[in-house]
């Protein structure tokens, strides 16, 4: 074959290359002991009214724990008013964490996911960002939450709450200015403990802290569909 010939099927060749569709790579996975933490996990225990690790109510300024005092009347009447939850709002954070249903943990090298069956809530922890002040931050349901890794550990902090949440189901206030810090801490292979941590000055007269524990379940667990109506119990006597 001669040398003009072999130029043209050498430049078609460059050509069909650059013209052909490239296939996309796998996006990178995260290191093994930060993948540990993947999986579909299921609160243990009874946290509808929490209290610190000490066991104690949490240390509430005195307009707090009136407002506490209420809400936990109110309750009792069957009148939660204050709870949103209770009109198929988002619970908020850290209660979303204090609910029965399971949830998956997925987890990527530059995000941390929250996949709920509660709700079907979708909280997104975003790996190595800086996590703004307050001011910077619309107020909403779930915040904006910052995360970063420590020996296996995942930190998150997140802050830019609105203050129509409770932090519990009991009726802990909580305002604006709510800071909360999680430490999700892998136990054993199916043991999940979160530490958090709550800071809100203009609530608590110091920080506090409560913990939760989750334990894995298979991977193979259907979530089922979630419906949150008003005709609970509750909500039509809050009416």
């Amino acid at each position: 074959m001669n040398r003009p010939v072999l130029a043209l099927l050498a430049a078609l060749g460059v050509a069909a290359a650059i013209s052909a569709p490239s296939a996309k790579a796998d996006p990178p996975a995260a290191p093994a002991d930060q993948m540990k933490l993947q999986g579909i996990w299921q609160l243990q225990g009874d946290h509808t009214a929490i209290k610190t690790t000490s066991g104690k109510l949490p240390p509430f300024r005195p307009a707090a724990k009136a407002k506490y005092e209420a809400n936990l009347a109110a309750r009792k009447a069957g009148h939660p008013d204050f709870d949103t939850a209770q009109k198929c709002l988002i619970p908020g954070l850290p209660r979303s964490m204090f609910y029965p249903q399971p949830f998956l943990l997925k987890v990527e090298p530059d995000q941390v996911s929250f996949l709920h069956e509660l709700m079907h809530l979708h909280r997104m922890v975003y790996v190595g960002a800086k996590l703004p002040i307050n001011d910077d931050l619309d107020q909403n349901w779930l915040g904006f939450s910052a995360g970063r890794w420590e020996k296996g550990d995942l930190i998150v902090q997140s802050r830019g709450f609105n203050d129509k949440t409770t932090i519990d189901t009991a009726g802990i206030p909580h305002s604006v200015d709510l800071m909360l810090t999680e430490k999700l801490h892998l136990v054993d292979k199916d043991t999940l403990e979160d530490t958090f941590t709550i800071d809100d000055p203009k609530t608590f007269t110091s920080t506090w802290q409560t913990k939760a524990t989750f334990k894995r379940l298979p991977d193979d667990t259907e979530f089922s569909e979630y419906i949150c109506t008003l005709a609970n119990p509750e909500a039509v006597a809050s009416k």
